[in-house]
């Protein structure tokens, strides 16, 4: 496919949601809502996600990331961490069992606002002193979890029963301990120093630092409770962790599909675009200052000019100057810069077109361009004679494949072959470029596998619904003459 093939018609902007859960009966719980096709992607470190479809009420689809990260605060953490820079999520959420302490039922849903640690603390000779530990979820979906608690509308997606649950928004305590009495040692430091807290956990906390050390990020801990802390049996597992997960994942993905489009922190405006706009407003300020300088010199210069054509005499005219002959060019190279259809050892080939490497359709999926020829390929296996690849994933962005050298490109002379040349081998890019990093008419210099000379202007960078933006150039290629 060339770059000039218009694209298909757009799709829906997808969403993209990453649902951690730590046992099998979670996943499977959140796995039941998803519809298909359901894929199978694997991270470049090992962890295997599945990912699924489900449709908001604004009629915006979802792209549900779910994995299984096992048991525990840090396992929660890291598989959170390597998922957000996979995927990078507008949301978060984690989705399991729970031990209820005190104000709950079996089979109610606990929204965790907000989480303890628990276990940190100091043990000395007068005592022990606690050291908890305290992480909140985003307020955009604490606020939204209160809404579908208040209408109970989420218990349309479980099965009938007698009595229906209730879901509340309350204080957990997370930690590594397995609770399995009342009268334990650390229920009876829940019962001091976590008093509030309706339910215990073993990830809640890893989870929610981590989705706090990823700005822009909203997450989210929704537990069903599946016991009580006393009678725990394998027997009362085998039947309530199944319902639980199940009311907990009920809950989850009504949450979802009740969460608006536009209104994640990608609409606030960050640090990064402020310093953008401030950088604009400077540079167009001084725009503005040398025009007005340039309009000061041309008013002088015609003010003086008038000035001497008034004073100057009358010219005789008997006197006529002599005509000057042009220069001798015999003998001597002439000083007139190479045409740029032929210069200095290149031709141009391409002149200027426009040239689109569009987005992949899906995570880790690769767009590769062959420079020489002026082609495209979306969703494609690199090949030897793709000097650039797009890719969305790890290490994701615009980079080289076989081309020999790319660098940006000079702000003066980039249109003379040797120049560009030049500024490929003495200014080169380390590594890929992130789309959020490029800029609207930044250039680049690329010296091809084929040793021609390639000039790449970006001219937009278009959302299309996809992972990445479509990133338009303009292509212009000398070939080696």
């Amino acid at each position: 496919m060339t770059s000039s093939t218009p694209r298909t018609a757009p799709r829906a902007r997808v969403r993209i949601a990453v649902v951690c859960t730590a046992l099998p009966v979670e996943y499977h719980a959140v796995r039941a809502h998803l519809s298909g096709p359901i894929i199978e992607r694997q991270h470049p470190g090992g962890t295997i996600y599945e990912t699924g479809t489900v449709l908001g009420r604004d009629g915006s689809p979802w792209m549900v990331v779910l994995l299984e990260t096992g048991q525990g605060n840090t396992a929660a953490g890291v598989e959170l961490e390597r998922a957000i820079a996979h995927f990078r999520p507008e949301a978060a959420l984690f989705v399991g069992v729970a031990g209820g302490r005190k104000d709950v039922a079996l089979g109610d849903v606990v929204v965790a606002d907000p989480i303890y640690d628990y276990e940190e603390g100091k043990d000395t000779a007068h005592g022990y002193y606690p050291r908890i530990k305290t992480h909140r979820p985003s307020n955009r979906l604490k606020q939204r979890a209160i809404s579908v608690a208040r209408s109970g509308e989420w218990r349309g997606r479980i099965a009938p029963s007698p009595v229906m649950p209730s879901a509340v928004v309350k204080p957990l305590a997370a930690g590594s301990v397995v609770i399995a009495h009342r009268e334990s040692s650390t229920a009876e430091h829940l019962d001091r120093y976590c008093g509030d807290a309706v339910a215990v956990d073993m990830e809640g906390h890893g989870f929610l630092h981590t989705a706090y050390l990823n700005a822009g990020v909203d997450a989210l801990v929704i537990r069903g409770i599946s016991d009580l802390l006393t009678g725990k049996t394998p027997n009362a597992d085998d039947h309530w962790q199944p319902v639980a997960a199940a009311h907990a994942a009920a809950f989850a993905i009504e949450l979802l599909t009740c969460l608006p489009a536009g209104t994640s922190h990608e609409s606030v405006e960050t640090p990064r675009g402020s310093r953008k706009k401030h950088a604009v407003a400077l540079l167009l300020g001084a725009v503005l200052l040398a025009t007005v300088a340039v309009l000061v010199i041309v008013l002088v210069d015609r003010t003086a000019t008038t000035t001497a054509t008034t004073n100057t005499p009358p010219s005789d005219p008997a006197v006529v100057p002599a005509p000057v002959s042009p220069p001798s060019t015999s003998g001597s190279s002439s000083t007139a810069p190479p045409s740029s259809s032929s210069a200095g050892g290149y031709k141009l080939a391409i002149e200027k077109r426009p040239f689109t490497l569009g987005a992949p359709d899906s995570s880790c999926q690769i767009t590769a361009a062959d420079l020489d020829a002026g082609t495209v390929k979306v969703n494609t296996d690199l090949k030897d004679k793709d000097d650039l690849r797009y890719w969305n994933c790890s290490p994701e962005g615009l980079g080289m494949n076989n081309a020999e050298y790319m660098g940006n490109a000079p702000s003066v002379g980039a249109e003379n072959p040797q120049e560009c040349a030049q500024a490929a081998r003495s200014d080169a890019v380390s590594g890929s470029v992130k789309h959020d990093d490029l800029e609207i008419g930044q250039s680049f210099c690329v010296i091809t596998d084929e040793e021609n000379v390639a000039l790449l202007k970006l001219i937009d960078k278009s959302s299309n619904g996809y992972l990445d933006p479509d990133l338009k150039f303009e292509l212009t290629v000398w070939k080696r003459s």
